[in-house]
């Protein structure tokens, strides 16, 4: 019986499995249970957003509680409890 889990086999295998982690982080932000929305900013002019808070102001005009900065996106959120600042 030969070592599945090496070579190009094992590390495909480990790829995929880091790609539906990934995959399963990204969705759970997006359906939390405590009632947690978020969405892109309407208003965001598509600069970069790469310092802390940067779009805390964009996102309370639209009636957010803050925003978080992602390279060229501000996303908003309202009712999150457990999103780290």
């Amino acid at each position: 019986m030969t070592n599945m889990g090496k070579g190009q086999v094992g590390t495909n295998k480990a790829l995929i499995c880091l790609w539906l982690v990934m995959l399963l982080l990204l969705s759970s932000e997006e359906m939390r249970s405590d009632g947690c929305e978020g969405h892109d900013s309407q208003t965001w002019d598509d600069n970069m957003c790469v310092k802390h808070g940067t779009c805390n102001v964009v996102c309370q005009r639209e009636g957010y509680d803050r925003g978080r900065c992602y390279v060229t996106v501000c996303r908003c959120y309202k009712n999150c409890t457990a999103l780290p600042i």
